[in-house]
């Protein structure tokens, strides 16, 4: 049987990574041997997920701190495990690790995210995957023609897999959208489940409120996430007079955002770069209208006028707009809710996903052109 490692950063199994753990589990149960490797695994991390504190997983996971030079400790760790392939789940570890693990003797792989590009490095910073990668995973076509933008060879070998959630989880539980809100009586619920950082443009998310309040529209306004950006939110939200308005929550498991999301009316996400966001995913699948900024692969997650509303980003004005109309239009909001759960039950299912990982890993070890 070919054994799998996965090179997962900055921690397993994360509240933020849930495509990780799905995946990680989903090639487990079509009878793939998969271990992971990463610097982290707390037990924190592991209270979000109850079903996976069983030795027969947590015997596949394996913390390997990261060396702050050199490496070859970590390679000898590494090589222990007798992988046939290594895939890393993010550029940013195997921009720095990639030609070492070469060392192995085995296939590499390497997933590619919008989001963890550093558009500040010199042009040929990422050529360290094109010349050692064996193959490359893109979750669009926004990403692969990024990837060629930054000097990545037409010809370099890889798969476009979309993204995915386990849509028998994120059921919206007979949600229906009946009533006007954005009144005193029912205030209108916006919610939004990201990493607090600069880049998913909460900034311009308190904005929308503000003007949203000021033109007499009741709101209470839901962030699900943690991160170092916390401290320059909460004063932008104290600035803009939102203190009353917005709650920030912190991370949260699965389930609680499954809740949350059925509270909701709205999912807002005014993202200024984003690779494609998967809580806009399970948000559809939550049967919610989706307001979100057109940043790089969001268009390819939320279908516009459809599903949502994708509008340019930072474009406070139209954004506020949009969830107006959202919220005086119920009919609206239950037809957009209901086409985005239809599309993801038909197009980004975990299932075909993992069927798809599965094909490229086996592509790679047996035809791969590299």
């Amino acid at each position: 049987m070919m054994r799998l490692v996965l090179f997962v950063t900055p921690g397993f199994p994360r509240p933020s990574l849930t495509f990780t753990v799905s995946k990680f589990m989903g090639l487990l149960e079509k009878g793939w041997d998969v271990q992971v490797v990463t610097p982290q695994s707390s037990a924190a991390d592991w209270g979000h997920y109850p079903d996976l504190q069983r030795p027969e997983i947590t015997s596949r996971v394996h913390v390997l701190p990261a060396p702050s030079a050199g490496g070859a400790k970590m390679v000898q760790q590494i090589a222990a495990l007798q992988p046939d392939l290594l895939h890393f789940e993010f550029q940013w570890p195997a921009t720095r690790w990639i030609s070492l693990m070469k060392q192995l003797g085995c296939k590499v792989t390497v997933g590619l995210q919008a989001s963890e590009f550093d558009y500040t490095k010199p042009a040929n910073f990422y050529s360290v995957l094109w010349e050692n990668a064996d193959a490359l995973h893109v979750l669009g076509q926004d990403i692969w023609r990024r990837v060629g933008r930054l000097g990545c060879p037409a010809t370099m070998p890889h798969r476009i897999i979309p993204a995915a959630i386990d849509g028998d989880f994120w059921q919206a539980n007979g949600r229906t959208h009946e009533f006007v809100v954005g009144t005193a009586e029912r205030p209108l619920r916006l919610i939004s489940v990201a990493r607090l950082e600069w880049k998913k443009g909460y900034e311009d998310a308190f904005q929308v409120v503000r003007l949203l309040l000021d033109q007499g529209i009741h709101c209470e306004y839901d962030i699900i996430g943690e991160g170092k950006y916390a401290d320059a939110l909460h004063v932008a939200r104290q600035q803009l007079g939102l203190t009353e308005v917005v709650q920030f929550w912190g991370s949260h498991s699965r389930y609680q955002v499954r809740d949350a999301l059925r509270h909701a009316d709205i999912f807002l996400h005014t993202a200024v770069a984003e690779g494609f966001c998967y809580a806009a995913l399970e948000a559809q699948a939550m049967q919610l209208p989706v307001v979100c900024s057109d940043a790089d692969g969001l268009p390819e997650n939320v279908a516009p006028e459809q599903t949502g509303f994708v509008l340019p980003r930072r474009d406070i004005q139209a954004m506020a707009a949009k969830v107006k109309l959202l919220a005086a239009t119920p009919a609206l909001r239950q037809q957009m809710g209901q086409a985005g759960s239809i599309r993801v039950q038909t197009q980004f299912q975990a299932e075909r996903q993992i069927d798809a990982f599965a094909d490229f890993y086996q592509w790679v070890m047996a035809d791969c052109p590299k």
